[in-house]
């Protein structure tokens, strides 16, 4: 079965520490950065045919359609929760739908939604080739990207989020962002000391402009408007009513203040509440068909050794035209204006330092969108993607914060089953009481993992960690099997050279996608 990799060229900032949504928001990255190989649902009928492997791998579906970037029908998923049990595909052939992660909903989608509509850090365009608006399609392929819609253009290091007291109010200037604090009042001895370049009397006059994005301009109180009364610039509206630019000698200042109209896409905070770009028309997950960047690392060179661009600081993109999306399902199809596609396997490898990376693996994954014609472009109205959360990828997320539910050296995999989260989530058990995962990938039985050593070396109860993995033939293999310290569900199988522990958990999302333009790709 063939098994792809991508190699990601992730930001360091990408691998910060994940909060109590991360469960639900490491599941979307999983299955979203997936390289498809193409398959089709079998359907077999009890005792009448022999069981056929649901995850086995068929050619695209037309080898001659080209999925040449920035051409296709364009789109941004606007929505992204963990479905329920109901939206899962049915991801072994057993004629029921499998999401074991459903639970994880109640707790992860708030957090999504907020990642979504507030940081807007999850921008998420896909591509549709070779469909035809409200026809039937025998290949339809889909490229999904990674991509970014905040901007940092004035490089202070704030970006133009939504998150009220950390995002940039104005993206122009530098010296303006959360953090740089307004001066007026502060001791001086020369006009220079001051942002405003007026020292009177040994304290800086201020300089009537927001400086750390709260909101107000010239309050030593962060948050609290101050109590100038004065309207220097003439648009009825004084440092106390609210005015986060009242600057007489600044001709825009005149429109911002309350309730003044945003400008989408300028960077600047014209209502003064502390953000930018976010009026009703400014969301990249409305009706807006706004534009959007796409990351130069979901693609690649045809010509080169199939991983992604590597673009160094102050380098240049190749032309669109030249390169391949990394991320396709290249055998889709539409019949009554819903696109099936898969199963596929996937696997990439996600550097986050010299030293360390994260092996994602994901089996069984499916597609599905339900497509809408509307007046301004093409709409996904609902959609799934769903697949299976391999056991040697969860052994690699850690550094989850789940409200102690899940402790800092655990990974995934060690909540899952030798944690508490297995039990929340009602795994099914063996005769030794370990908790088991609900899909055997690779079709020699289920793999068990626990836990021998409870014993800390200060004597007490370590944390719930698995030192001991078996695979569905019976082999037991114990973590530092290599003499390096690794865990047992890193370990491969000498027989094909690849991960022996496959085995894992099913998971399903669900999204909805609007009309976008994918205006560039850009190094990050």
């Amino acid at each position: 079965m063939q098994r792809l990799r991508l190699i990601l060229n992730v930001a360091r900032r990408s691998s910060r520490v994940l909060t109590g949504a991360l469960v639900g928001a490491t599941v979307v990255s999983a299955l979203v950065w997936s390289v498809a190989c193409g398959h089709d649902p079998v359907v077999a009928m009890p005792d009448m045919l022999p069981r056929v492997d649901p995850f086995m791998a068929v050619p695209p579906c037309d080898p001659s359609l080209l999925t040449t970037p920035l051409t296709g029908t364009q789109l941004l998923l606007s929505s992204l929760k963990i479905g329920s049990r109901a939206d899962g595909f049915d991801l072994d052939g057993d004629g029921h739908p499998d999401n074991l992660l459903a639970p994880l909903g109640a707790l992860a989608n708030p957090s999504i939604a907020q990642t979504f509509m507030t940081d807007r850090s999850v921008i998420l365009p896909i591509e549709l080739f070779g469909y035809k608006k409200g026809a039937d399609s025998a290949c339809t392929k889909v490229s999904f990207y990674i991509g970014r819609v905040n901007e940092d253009k004035d490089g202070d290091g704030a970006d133009t989020s939504w998150n009220a007291g950390k995002a940039d109010c104005d993206d122009t200037d530098p010296t303006i962002h959360p953090g740089v604090a307004d001066d007026v009042g502060k001791t001086c001895m020369a006009d220079g000391d001051c942002r405003s370049k007026k020292c009177t009397a040994g304290k800086c006059v201020g300089a009537r402009v927001d400086t750390d994005c709260d909101g107000f301009a010239d309050n030593p109180t962060n948050g609290v408007a101050p109590t100038d009364t004065t309207d220097l610039d003439g648009d009825g509206y004084s440092l106390a009513m609210g005015d986060c630019d009242d600057r007489a000698d600044v001709p825009s200042a005149k429109n911002r203040h309350p309730g003044a109209m945003e400008i989408c896409d300028n960077g600047i905070d014209e209502d003064c509440d502390g953000v930018a770009d976010n009026g009703p028309g400014c969301t990249p997950f409305g009706d807006n068909k706004s534009s959007v960047h796409a990351l130069a690392l979901g693609f690649r060179d045809p010509g080169s050794d199939g991983g992604t661009l590597n673009i160094p600081d102050g380098g240049m993109v190749p032309m669109a035209s030249t390169l391949e999306p990394v991320i396709v399902f290249p055998d889709g199809n539409v019949k009554s204006s819903v696109l099936n596609a898969g199963p596929d396997l996937f696997g990439l490898s996600i550097p986050f330092d010299k030293n360390s990376s994260l092996n994602l693996t994901l089996s069984a994954v499916h597609l599905q969108l339900d497509i809408a014609e509307k007046p301004a472009g093409t709409y996904v109205t609902s959609g799934k993607l769903g697949g299976v959360l391999e056991s040697v990828t969860m052994g690699q997320i850690t550094n989850i914060n789940a409200g102690g539910v899940i402790k800092k050296d655990q990974s995934l995999l060690d909540a899952l089953f030798v944690g508490p989260l297995g039990a929340i989530l009602g795994l099914t058990t063996d005769a030794a009481g370990h908790q088991l995962p609900d899909m055997d990938v690779d079709g020699d039985g289920l793999e068990t993992f626990w836990q021998e050593n409870t014993m800390a070396t200060d004597g007490g109860t370590p944390d719930a960690i698995i030192d001991t993995c078996r695979d569905g033939d019976g082999t037991i293999i114990h973590s530092n099997f290599d003499g390096k310290g690794t865990g047992c569900w890193m370990a491969i199988d000498p027989k094909t050279n690849k991960y022996r522990f496959v085995d894992g958990v099913s998971v399903a999302l669900t999204f909805t996608a609007v009309p976008v333009v994918i205006k560039d790709i850009v190094p990050k």
